[in-house]
């Protein structure tokens, strides 16, 4: 874990192994893959986003995601994510 993390990240960070590897694949591939998203973007309010912080925590974990930016607006910081070279190739299969 990393100071520059995002509170979201290390909330979520407790909760990785609550969930299976192929549950976050799989919410990657519908995401980046089936949607075409280019980023994923999530505020520092943990409540109902367990899973999706979980799922970002374990993603930079396996440097498949990294946190490309932070907006703090003195309420809420928001902060988006995109795929590293390693991310494309085993989400995108790139």
């Amino acid at each position: 874990m990393s100071k520059s993390e995002p509170e979201i990240v290390v909330y979520g960070r407790q909760f990785i192994d609550t969930y299976t590897a192929q549950e976050y694949e799989d919410s990657f591939i519908r995401a980046f893959r089936d949607h075409q998203a280019d980023f994923i973007v999530l505020d520092d309010n943990p409540r109902g986003q367990r899973f999706l912080a979980a799922s970002i925590a374990w993603a930079m974990s396996e440097g498949l995601l990294y946190n490309d930016r932070n907006s703090d607006d003195g309420q809420m910081v928001v902060s988006s994510f995109r795929l590293t070279e390693k991310g494309k190739k085993e989400i995108l299969g790139q």
